[in-house]
């Protein structure tokens, strides 16, 4: 965990960095047409990068141009999939449905073989190659473990620090005097009046203050040097109070404290130690422009004056504390203020439509990511492969599943009613279509017992092969079938019907008793109605929710909410493989302690499960894959195994024959921090057109 927020800390500081080096050249090359009040704003890019270094990805942004083999920059998840890799034995991934279990191959059961295709010619790897690379991770592995742990420790001295200081500040004011002369309280209000503030600021002085500061952002308090009032008249002390009341109206002394905590997780980067002093300098600018602004015009120069005498009659501020905003601080920042006293114009603090512009255009480019890796590759890379259209993407099948009836009401041309109470305990699960026969409506509890609720425009009791003897007049009635009870009814020309084992059934096959009761069933019966005036039941399957099997366009657009990333959905393959099925699995490795997220599309020349066969794999996490790269098998190279390298992937490649004597191939490989596998089944011919299809 500590890892994480170490790399999430140390990217973000990069970005921030990179940020800050680019404004400062721009400030420099257009210096003569940035306002200060842009020149300022383009500090708060800095900071919001330094707590957020993660938006949304744009072709304009800054960190496309930056040279980078991968020509963007690694996140920390991609940075962790690139340096963790866990030995492991078995991989096992939890079925959507069923209690089949899909089994990965065993490490040492990887046995590639040399491809005769053209795509793997000269693309081996060195094993040397391969063990050097490991050998790398595992060593950055161990300098990000103790790079967190220094930088962990340093925030906790960097806290005590802070926390000294403040403390040790508090303690002082307890000795300070508040004042009580009514005509500096009355400037003090009048000012306030004229910025607008409703809260109530005191001025209080002590000889131990070496310049006038405000400090707080929920109590704030002005304090002065306690001889102020003997070197500066009441006029100069206006001056004073105005500058330091701009600084609580502009919020600053709370941007003061947002800085600080910038030092504080980023003590590390000397560079944002300066870059938080360059933009409280900048600030103390803007204050004087803003103070400036709510003063008379020909007030500008007296106030300038009454910041040199100052400066001249304290010594400079030797707090660094950055809570404090202090009226004038070093020489170089005083020089700048005067020059800008200077050439103040009334209206210049306004927000010009050329500032806006300008920061929106500055935000467009240092705050939003670059594209990704896999932006990069569908646009420049060298495999002939055009991606399909998703609103062209749609599986027929005879068989569908949903966990979600709205989704479901897409492929059911007749009205219909479900119920809108179900006995408690029960969830909703899951809705079955099928060719032939009744809409299912599974509800399961906790204990796993389970009932069915039938739907069928055609009469049930046929379409299930019930005894038909009871059934008369339409009535309704209970039919006995496998264990299984069935009760029937019609309502406005829809038949319905409620599944559930026998008591019997579960007392022979020795089940727990707690299907649903009689009562249950009439209180079922009773309270249909249409889907869209649904309130009690919930019919999205909550067990389910990220488990969906995609049939067209609006499915894929959810599997990209599931998955985290755009998978890729080629409808059609060379030799007429066409997409059978597609679904998302949650997938779990052998310690259950790397879950995942995949999606499964199973490619076939027909629909009825014959082979040859094609799974194509897409997952969230490269657990497998990293794991099976650091194999001893692969470090020795044995007979008959291949890593293989197309278009820049390194890719894992295995043959073997099935207890069948079928011919099993898979290739393994990692892309922009996605697992991608593809298991064939059977004979294929151009197999290396396929693979090339699905790697975009």
């Amino acid at each position: 965990m500590m890892n994480h927020v170490f790399l999430w800390i140390l990217y973000s500081s990069i970005m921030a960095t990179l940020i800050m080096i680019f404004i400062l050249f721009i400030k420099k090359v257009f210096k003569n047409f940035i306002s200060f009040r842009l020149s300022y704003a383009l500090w708060f890019l800095v900071l919001i990068k330094l707590f957020v270094p993660f938006t949304f990805e744009s072709p304009i942004s800054l960190f496309n141009f930056l040279p980078n083999v991968d020509n963007h920059i690694l996140s920390p998840q991609e940075i962790e999939h690139n340096i963790y890799s866990i030995d492991s034995k078995q991989l096992i991934n939890n079925e959507y449905y069923g209690d089949a279990t899909k089994k990965h191959s065993n490490i040492s059961n990887i046995r590639g073989v040399e491809s005769q295709s053209n795509l793997f010619k000269n693309k081996k790897l060195d094993s040397y190659d391969i063990e050097s690379n490991l050998n790398k991770k595992t060593s950055f592995q161990k300098y990000i473990s103790i790079g967190s742990y220094i930088w962990f420790s340093g925030i906790l001295v960097m806290t005590l620090f802070v926390s000294v200081i403040l403390v040790n500040f508090h303690r002082k004011t307890k000795f300070v005097k508040k004042i009580e002369n009514p005509e500096v309280i009355g400037l003090v209000n009048y000012h306030s009046k004229k910025l607008d503030i409703s809260r109530k600021i005191f001025l209080y002085y002590d000889n131990k203050m070496s310049s006038p500061f405000i400090h707080g952002f929920f109590r704030p308090k002005i304090f002065l040097p306690e001889n102020i009032l003997s070197i500066i008249d009441h006029n100069k002390l206006s001056y004073i109070i105005s500058h330091e009341l701009s600084h609580y109206k502009r919020k600053d002394t709370l941007l003061n404290f947002i800085s600080l905590i910038a030092i504080v997780l980023h003590w590390f980067n000397p560079i944002i130690w300066w870059g938080m002093k360059l933009m409280k300098e900048e600030r103390e600018i803007l204050c004087d422009k803003y103070a400036l602004e709510n003063l008379n015009e020909d007030e500008a120069t007296l106030y300038g004056k009454t910041i040199i005498k100052l400066s001249s009659a304290f010594s400079f501020s030797k707090s660094k504390n950055l809570l404090v905003s202090n009226f004038f601080e070093a020489t170089n920042i005083l020089e700048r203020r005067i020059v800008m006293i200077k050439k103040f114009k009334k209206g210049s603090y306004k927000l010009s439509a050329i500032t806006i512009g300008g920061l929106i255009f500055m935000s467009s480019i240092t705050l939003t990511n670059a594209q990704s890796l896999e932006y990069y590759n569908n646009n420049t890379s060298n495999i002939n492969y055009v991606k399909e259209d998703i609103s062209n993407f749609k599986i027929d099948s005879t068989y569908k599943r949903f966990n979600d009836l709205e989704r479901a009401m897409d492929f059911i041309d007749y009205k219909f009613k479900v119920p809108n109470y179900i006995p408690s305990g029960f969830k909703f699960y899951k809705v079955d279509l099928m060719d032939g026969r009744p809409i299912s409506l599974r509800f399961e509890n906790k204990h796993n017992a389970t009932f069915n609720f039938l739907i069928s425009k055609e009469n049930i009791i046929s379409l299930l092969e019930l005894p038909k003897s009871n059934f008369e007049n339409n009535k309704q009635i209970i039919s006995s079938s496998n264990g299984r009870n069935h009760f029937i009814w019609q309502d406005d020309g829809i038949w319905y019907g409620i599944e559930y084992y026998s008591k019997e059934y579960l007392l022979q096959k020795n089940k727990i008793l707690n299907n649903i009761s009689m009562e249950d069933i009439s209180n079922i019966a009773s309270s249909l109605k249409e889907p869209r005036n649904i309130n009690t039941v919930d019919y999205v399957s909550q067990p389910y929710k990220n488990f969906l099997c995609l049939y067209d366009h609006k499915d894929i657009e959810k599997a990209k909410e599931i998955l985290g990333f755009s998978p890729n959905l080629p409808v059609n393959l060379s030799n007429n493989f066409k997409a059978v099925s597609s679904r998302t699995s949650k997938l779990y490795y052998d310690d259950l302690n790397h879950p995942g997220m995949e999606l499964e599309t199973v490619y076939q020349k027909k629909s009825d499960n014959s082979l040859p066969k094609i799974e194509f794999v897409q997952g969230n996490n490269t657990y497998a894959y990293d794991r099976l790269l650091k194999d001893d098998s692969y470090k020795k190279q044995e007979k008959g195994s291949s890593i293989l390298t197309i278009d820049g992937l390194r890719i894992l490649a295995t043959e073997k024959l099935n207890k069948e004597g079928i011919k099993k191939q898979k290739y393994i490989w990692k892309k922009g921090g996605i697992y991608n596998e593809i298991n064939i089944t059977g004979k294929i011919n151009n197999i290396d057109e396929i693979i090339k299809s699905l790697i975009k």
